[in-house]
């Protein structure tokens, strides 16, 4: 299993999925906002936006959906 994590300088933490198995962190604002793709139960990736709650932000009407990245603000 694949986990997205947050390193902070001292400790990681693990962000989760979305009732997956996997997710993979690509993008962090300054603001600490994480986006990324995480697993669905059914094995399908969503993207998502991690602000101490990882969100499903769907897809644009397809079955999957990726986030490589976020401006500095979110």
């Amino acid at each position: 299993m694949n986990h997205a994590f947050y390193w902070n300088g001292t400790s990681m933490s693990d962000l989760g999925t979305l009732g997956g198995d996997r997710s993979f962190g690509f993008g962090i604002s300054a603001t600490n906002q994480i986006s990324g793709q995480a697993a669905l139960p059914n094995g399908a990736f969503h993207a998502f936006l991690y602000d101490g709650v990882m969100h499903d932000l769907g897809t644009l009407g397809g079955l999957e959906s990726i986030s490589y990245g976020m401006s500095a603000n979110g």
